[in-house]
């Protein structure tokens, strides 16, 4: 199962007021392999669509699951229609998230 998580270059979960699209990185966490590999949002600087953009290279990229504090409709409804489930992060680092997801501790968003 691969996860990604949008974080700043501290490798905390963006703030509730950073746009999806425009988050500088996200983590992607392979739960099969163990590993985890920080991808460079390269779609963070378009002035326009890049939300969408951002959802299809993370789809390109074969997400499962995707954790971040917030996101559009459109994006929602890209990704969900692609399988990707949707979960609401808390406040801390991405392993702070990922724990709390193996726990069944975060809210999936519908």
């Amino acid at each position: 199962m691969k996860i990604a998580m949008p974080v700043d270059e501290n490798y905390l979960v963006d703030g509730e007021y950073t746009p999806f699209g425009h988050t500088p990185y996200f983590v992607i966490y392979d739960s099969d392999e163990n590993t985890s590999v920080i991808m460079d949002n390269n779609e963070a600087s378009c002035q326009y669509g890049a939300d969408i953009k951002t959802a299809q290279c993370l789809i390109s990229d074969h997400i499962d699951v995707l954790i971040t504090p917030i996101c559009n409709e459109k994006v929602l409804n890209i990704l969900k229609s692609a399988k990707v489930e949707i979960y609401k992060s808390i406040s801390g680092t991405f392993e702070d998230n990922t724990n709390a997801f193996k726990e069944g501790k975060l809210s999936l968003i519908k």
